[in-house]
């Protein structure tokens, strides 16, 4: 054969093989609910996670955040967060700002410092409350608490200007800059 056809032949046995050898990242490979329910993807199957205290659901935002491996890092339901070991992050186990029974939440990891994550809570309208936050966030830094993370003091519960005409929709975007993050409520 000529080398033009063994090149093709390379290539395509290439491409056909190196999925053998390629893992997806694992940053949202574990989801935890409310009722102490969660499920890792973590196998390739959904497997049951057996125990996590977070026993409120369905109406608070329950958001979960793993590394790049799929270890948990940290889960919320929007009014408190949890460490990888079940335990309340020190600087939020007081709560997070917000009503109890409706909010949002949404994690956007900082790109240029990795142990940064912003979390951002959208609270209910106040039609449907007489309590009424609005539009938040608070830093979270996974080198305080011995690596477990915590939020950093004087980050929790910053009110975002115009906070206050959003409701319980927020979604995060990376901007093509790749440093950047569009964030919107």
């Amino acid at each position: 054969m000529n080398d033009k056809i063994m090149k093709v032949l390379g290539n395509i046995l290439f491409f056909i093989l190196i999925p053998l050898h390629c893992f997806c990242q694992g940053e949202f490979n574990i989801w935890y609910f409310g009722k102490h329910a969660g499920i890792s993807f973590n196998s390739g199957t959904p497997v049951d996670i057996p125990y996590q205290p977070m026993s409120q659901g369905g109406l608070l935002a329950e958001v979960s955040v793993s590394d790049s491996a799929g270890n948990i890092l940290f889960y919320s339901n929007g009014r408190y967060i949890w460490n990888r070991n079940n335990d309340k992050m020190p600087n939020a186990s007081g709560g997070l700002m917000g009503a109890r029974n409706r909010c949002q939440a949404i994690v956007v990891q900082d790109v240029s410092q990795h142990y940064l994550y912003y979390f951002f809570r959208a609270d209910q309208h106040p039609s449907l409350t007489d309590t009424f936050y609005g539009f938040n966030y608070s830093v979270i830094d996974m080198r305080l608490d011995g690596g477990l993370g915590d939020i950093v003091p004087g980050m929790k519960n910053i009110y975002l200007p115009m906070g206050d005409s959003a409701i319980v929709q927020v979604t995060a975007t990376r901007h093509s800059n790749n440093r950047d993050a569009w964030v919107v409520a």
